[in-house]
């Protein structure tokens, strides 16, 4: 009679083998996180949006991360209105500062 046995060398390699693929895939997305970062910190303007739309369709596409990509692009998209806000404001104190 034979009986079932349980490969415990190679179930316990493959529990390792997951938690080092896991850690790998956790440091390339904080990788990419800050390149992002670093990306949009250089861009001004319109050119700012435009790279943060294009930020996070790769979220989106490479991570199925449609929250932070959706948190991307809001914030993108206030910071732009808030810079033209602000230059708006220093245009009018220019023109007529009393």
């Amino acid at each position: 009679m034979l009986t079932p046995t349980i490969d415990t060398f190679g179930l316990a390699q493959s529990a390792r083998d997951m938690r080092s693929a896991a850690e790998i895939q956790a440091k390339f997305r904080n990788d990419v996180d800050e390149l992002i970062y670093k990306s949009l910190e250089s861009a001004k303007g319109r050119a700012r949006i435009i790279l943060a739309d294009y930020f996070a369709d790769f979220l989106e596409d490479a991570f199925g991360a449609t929250d932070d990509a959706d948190t991307l692009r809001s914030e993108e998209r206030v910071a732009y209105q808030d810079s033209i806000t602000d230059e708006e404001e220093r245009e009018a104190v220019r023109r007529h500062p009393w």
